[in-house]
């Protein structure tokens, strides 16, 4: 058991706990509400203002475009992270993957990608107040462990190092999927990208991960922070009291998290604003996944154009530069594209290579007819 932390310590975390009435914060019940009530629409404008403003003021369009698309999914994790050890606990006695069910979030990219302005901002649209983060030094395995048991609002990290991701971060990620126990608050761990992390395939099963890299011009960077500042100051948690029944309602329904809750909030924002931008709209796991097999396929890529590669048997081996490198390459690839790593040389799979157009022709064996 994870030992008690003194009484200073526990007041930091946010006492959250959803009831079927309504949201309780500190020991005070705020009713949930229906999309009709006052203050819903405004806080609806305040979030899609919010979330526009990467698309509008970064730079190169697609990259924000893609983080403002990473940013709406999370925002869905979010608002659905208070329900997600229920969620783990029902796949556990059901029988279903429990690593669909994500208790952890990685937010990673450049720095000034707006990842600490984007909490700060989406943690007060739940809450109604601002609150605080922890620091990024604070994060140790006994510290998140004690504060994870108090509440089930998201534990924001900003600011880890890379050390801290890979211990205790990874060990935790993992971990938390393996047995049912007590319900734990949610995890978002925020680090910057500079410092070169890309996280390993068990992270990427058991986490949401959000990778951030548009950037903000410096010329337009006074003007976007004064803006996301009067929207953080005008935004409360009366959007999050009416689509919390309802993002709950969803989960009930659907195996897929991100496809329930991505799906209520973009009904909701459509019915309480009509025309809303293209990336409001239902995102899926398997969308996701998906993705990750682009990745993937173009992380190979890279691989096979940088270094040189012989086929034995059904196995490419990979020569990189040391050992080091073959282990980091090797734990970025699910298992079954990977063999893993011997001494300098990464392992991979043919099969998989060949299916997606990456082995040379000239590798293939070919049977001898007759």
């Amino acid at each position: 058991m994870a030992r008690r932390l003194p009484l200073a310590q526990e007041e930091e975390a946010p006492l959250l706990h959803l009831t079927e009435e309504g949201v309780v914060l500190k020991g005070e019940l705020r009713p949930f509400l229906s999309l009709e009530d006052p203050g819903v629409r405004e806080d609806a404008e305040a979030i899609l203002a919010f979330l526009s403003g990467y698309e509008r003021h970064f730079l190169e369009r697609d990259d924000a475009l893609g983080q403002t698309e990473a940013f709406f999914r999370l925002l869905a994790w979010l608002y659905a992270s208070p329900y997600m050890a229920d969620l783990l606990y029902r796949a556990h006695l059901e029988g279903l993957p429990p690593h669909g069910y994500p208790l952890w979030a990685v937010v990673y990219g450049k720095s000034n990608t707006g990842k600490t302005s984007f909490l700060r901002f989406a943690l007060k649209s739940m809450a109604g107040l601002e609150v605080g983060m922890q620091p990024g030094k604070d994060f140790t395995k006994d510290r998140v462990e004690g504060l994870r048991g108090l509440s089930r609002f998201p534990l924001v990290y900003d600011d880890v190092s890379l050390l801290q991701v890979r211990n205790p971060g990874e060990g935790l990620i993992k971990g938390d999927y393996e047995f049912i126990g007590p319900p734990r608050a949610p995890v978002v761990l925020s680090l910057n990208a500079s410092q070169s992390y890309r996280p390993p395939d068990e992270v990427r099963k058991r986490a949401l991960l959000v990778y951030t890299n548009a950037v903000l011009p410096q010329d337009r960077a006074k003007r976007v922070h004064a803006e996301a500042h009067r929207l953080l100051l005008a935004v409360g948690d009366r959007f999050f009291r009416a689509v919390a029944p309802r993002v709950r309602e969803a989960l009930r329904a659907k195996e897929d998290w991100m496809e329930a809750a991505t799906s209520v909030l973009a009904e909701a924002f459509r019915e309480l604003l009509g025309r809303v931008p293209s990336w409001v709209r239902t995102y899926t796991a398997e969308e996701e996944g998906a993705r990750y097999l682009a990745e993937v396929r173009e992380l190979a890529r890279k691989i096979l154009a940088k270094h040189a590669y012989r086929l034995e048997g059904e196995e490419v081996w990979v020569k990189t530069p040391g050992e080091e490198t073959a282990k980091a390459y090797a734990k970025e690839f699910p298992g079954w594209w990977a063999e893993g790593h011997r001494g300098e040389y990464l392992v991979l799979r043919a099969e998989p290579l060949r299916r997606a157009g990456l082995l040379r022709p000239s590798l293939w064996p070919f049977r001898r007819g007759g």
